[in-house]
């Protein structure tokens, strides 16, 4: 039986786990290519705010779109990596 991953499918622990190492991954490539786009283009990356009494750095707004736009190109691209690999090693 072939063995496919896919980004919405969350029945098992297997699944779950996969789908935690990819989000992860994605994510921390995402902030990577963020902090760069904003860099080259001078867009303004974080700003600092209050939570709670304690000072937190988060993304402005524009910074948080482009993330947003990495963050799900890249976890695509790791779950099709994934799968191809997976077919390869079948």
């Amino acid at each position: 039986m072939k063995k496919q991953f896919l980004e919405d499918d969350l029945e098992t622990d297997e699944q779950f786990n996969i789908n935690s190492s990819i989000m992860e991954q994605a994510s921390e490539i995402a902030e990577k290519v963020t902090d760069l786009e904003c860099s080259l283009h001078g867009i303004e990356c974080y700003v600092t705010v209050m939570e709670n009494g304690t000072e937190v750095s988060t993304y402005t707004e524009e910074a948080q779109e482009i993330f947003n736009v990495y963050y799900d190109e890249y976890k695509t691209e790791l779950y099709n990596l994934l799968n191809r690999q997976l077919k390869i090693i079948e």
